[in-house]
């Protein structure tokens, strides 16, 4: 068993822990396919109004108006 998956595999095995199965990641799948949508400055409004803490995914060279809107929002 690999190193990274021990504590997952020990907390996931405890009756007494209720995990919360949500990564807090916003990921746009609405394209289809197996890879996710790349977010550009017109996924800005939902990934404000989504409670999430992170997202993917990011391409500079297609949107990196994104990018600098999001560094405004955390700095």
């Amino acid at each position: 068993i690999p190193d990274e998956a021990y504590f997952h595999t020990v907390l996931a095995s405890a009756r007494e822990l209720r995990l919360f199965n949500d990564d807090l990641r916003y990921t746009d799948w609405s394209k289809g396919g197996s890879h996710p949508k790349i977010l550009m400055m017109s996924d800005l409004p939902p990934l404000r109004r989504s409670s999430a803490h992170f997202a993917r995914k990011f391409d500079g060279k297609a949107d990196s108006g994104i990018l600098d809107e999001l560094d405004k929002m955390v700095l």
